[in-house]
């Protein structure tokens, strides 16, 4: 199981880096307009390398994934690939019941 969890890890790194880094400031922009402090964002290379629970404050949140319901919709295909690896991912937006299905 420790391979499957190092392939994993490979495979979210490699193929989420550029959509995350891409998403970054529009994230930080709804985070400093959120109703709440935020002191510290991680991107996803730097959690990588540290123990989250480590750098988070008494009391600090971490938020993993954010998803704004609306426009566009998120029902749809999408796959990326690199040289040894893939990811297809087929997904299906209920807004009614605010579920995302893969």
């Amino acid at each position: 199981m420790e391979a499957l969890y190092r392939d994993l890890a490979y495979i979210h790194a490699c193929g989420f880096r550029d959509f995350a880094r891409g998403a970054a400031p529009e994230i930080e922009r709804l985070l400093k307009s959120a109703p709440i402090r935020v002191r510290t964002v991680l991107d996803t290379v730097a959690v990588r390398r540290i123990n989250v629970s480590d750098s988070l404050p008494t009391g600090g949140m971490l938020i993993f994934d954010v998803i704004a319901v609306g426009e566009p919709s998120l029902t749809g295909g999408v796959w990326n690939g690199g040289e040894d690896w893939a990811v297809l991912v087929q997904t299906e937006e209920d807004p009614h019941t605010r579920t995302l299905e893969m």
